[in-house]
């Protein structure tokens, strides 16, 4: 994390203070427990009812309803390890930090790894906290130590011994792969001084870079930031001090219960953390949930892993759930679909929510909301156009709808859209195709903001225009290019439904969209006359007239894809029964 994240970082945290000045309990309204088998330790040494605890990964939800659960969460948050690389016990098999409590895998019976000596190991090293310390961090436990006292070794040596006589008869499922963990009943003040009596001598990333100043340290926190002498490229040589920023021990501790905090919401599957400056609040959402209010601060993508890691962030100037104007999702083909579900019919779209819904079911058929994020040899999906497409647009479409950022997203858009309806149509989904090609066009009128001219329209005229030309008795001609390149798509329509092959795909149109100039369009045009005119009707006035006026046109601007398509997917203008004169 660079000077300008470490800013950011302690702007957010403010506002987290701010909150949990606000709310004592703010850390664990939503703290989430290890799974596994949790047992209190009464002062007379019995045990209150056990509780189990499990994560239900879909909902992110664990039962909170046990009378003990806030107790726990209490006790467990102030017995936590920093991470594997701070322990107690240097050969890692018990996890906690103080002589209150015991976290063991439950798997460390089964392989024998829990012993005497291990629980003797543990005790040893919480008793005798100034043992294991020496340099700057036996200092700074030495500073605290006056603050706090010294352990109570008669307590610790009374847990000694419960843990030794009672651990190896606890009447506990070891099987599953989880934890058991015990706490001793003690106040939680009492949990709190001993928690700290571990915390601030493990919390700097290391002491070495600590600096003393009128009777306080300050030092490098441990928080998503890391430097070592394995990594001395992290470090700034052109400084005075090397490291890039420090912090006192308050301003440290407070920096850690805000990764806590996010290490909750991580937890819980959300990984999309907002923090309002103006309404001074964080909330959080999971991958496919779209914050649904107006905004303006901080955004913050989280991941849980070894600690919680903030994989990116942003300022956000300001965030409406609503687009800036409305967009409409027409029909431009006229067909008749045989069914949209819902959410995903044709009409008016406000909130960015539901748009990307529309674009989640339409585009990529329900893989873009799970996967804004998935790495892509984990994106489990069988059509290779559609991943492509998603690998290729979804930041984009990301920092569309969940920052309101559209400087990238109209032309990746219009990009990948296009290439959407040609892989569904050479995958031979038609109605995909049709739907997939309405909402590209539907997207292009969104940003491009061109009033009356959308395509809707434009393929109504000319379909009204062709359809005269059609059944007039002498040939007329075509009048525009995108006139010319619907008439295209209609006579290759009309070549292909006269196949007949065993199995009739939609690739057959291939050469037509992969031709680059009007040349071979034509040729190619002409080699399916050659192959096809046997079942053609000389009388056939439609097909005359239609065939007539595209070779004698001649192309005037850019090759043009699109409208060969909405021609070739439009309802058949040859086939269509002439009016009752």
């Amino acid at each position: 994390m660079d000077v300008g994240g470490s800013i950011l970082l302690r702007e957010c945290t403010e506002i987290f203070k701010e909150q949990l000045q606000q709310n004592n309990n703010l850390l664990f309204d939503s703290y989430i427990p290890a799974n596994g088998t949790y047992l209190i330790v009464k002062e007379d040494g019995t045990l209150l009812e056990p509780v189990e605890i499990e994560l239900d990964k879909k909902s992110g939800q664990i039962n909170r309803t046990n009378r003990y659960f806030t107790k726990i969460c209490q006790y467990d948050y102030y017995s936590r390890l920093i991470d594997m690389n701070k322990p107690q016990d240097n050969k890692k098999i018990i996890h906690s930090n103080n002589y209150l409590s015991f976290f063991v895998k439950k798997e460390s019976f089964q392989n024998g790894k829990l012993d005497a000596e291990a629980i003797d190991r543990y005790f040893d090293a919480v008793s005798h906290p100034e043992l294991k310390y020496k340099g700057q961090t036996l200092k700074i436990y030495q500073m605290l130590e006056e603050e706090i006292g010294g352990v109570p070794r008669d307590i610790a040596e009374k847990n000694r011994m419960w843990i030794k006589e009672n651990i190896f008869q606890l009447d506990v499922d070891l099987s599953k792969k989880d934890y058991l963990k015990i706490f001793f009943e003690a106040p939680m003040e009492q949990y709190q001084r001993e928690n700290d009596r571990y915390l601030v001598p493990n919390i700097y990333n290391s002491n070495d870079y600590n600096l003393e100043m009128k009777g306080e340290v300050y030092g490098l926190p441990n928080n998503n930031l890391g430097m070592n002498a394995k990594k001395p490229f992290l470090s700034s040589r052109t400084k005075k001090i090397e490291v890039p920023f420090l912090l006192n021990k308050e301003e440290v501790l407070l920096q850690k219960k805000f990764f806590d905090h996010l290490m909750n919401f991580a937890m819980a599957g959300k990984s999309n953390v907002y923090i309002d400056t103006d309404q001074r609040t964080i909330c959080a959402f999971k991958n496919n949930e779209i914050i649904d209010r107006d905004f303006k601060g901080y955004y913050l993508r989280i991941q849980k892993g070894k600690e919680v890691e903030i994989h990116s962030s942003d300022i956000i100037p300001s965030y409406h759930p609503s687009v800036r104007r409305p967009l409409v999702y027409r029909n431009a083909l006229s067909y008749t679909p045989k069914e949209h579900k819902e959410g995903t019919e044709y009409g008016t779209y406000y909130t960015k929510e539901k748009i990307q819904s529309l674009l989640d079911a339409v585009f990529f058929s329900k893989f873009l909301k799970g996967n804004y994020f998935t790495p892509q040899n984990k994106l489990g999906m069988n059509d290779g156009y559609i991943k492509r497409n998603l690998i290729i647009s979804r930041e984009a479409i990301f920092d569309w709808l969940y920052k309101d950022e559209e400087v990238q997203v109209a032309k990746v858009l219009g990009n990948v859209s296009l290439d959407l309806v040609l892989g569904a149509l050479k995958e031979g989904y038609i109605f995909k195709a049709m739907d997939c090609f309405n909402l590209r066009h539907s997207l292009l009128e969104y940003f491009s903001d061109k009033g009356e001219d959308t395509m809707e329209n434009r393929i109504n005229q000319i379909v009204t225009d062709l359809k005269a030309k059609l059944d007039a008795k002498e040939t007329s001609e075509i009048q525009s290019d995108n006139e010319y390149f619907f008439a295209v798509g209609q006579l290759v329509q009309y070549y292909i439904s006269l196949n007949k092959g065993k199995k009739k795909t939609h690739a057959l149109v291939n050469p037509f969209l992969n031709a680059r100039t009007d040349a071979v369009l034509k040729k190619k045009l002409v080699q399916f006359f050659l192959k096809y005119n046997y079942d053609i009707e000389v009388s056939s006035r439609r097909f005359n007239n239609l065939y007539c006026m595209i070779t004698e046109y001649e192309l005037k601007g850019q090759f043009e894809k699109d409208l060969m398509i909405a021609g070739y997917l439009h309802s058949s203008l040859i086939y269509v029964p002439k009016e009752d004169k």
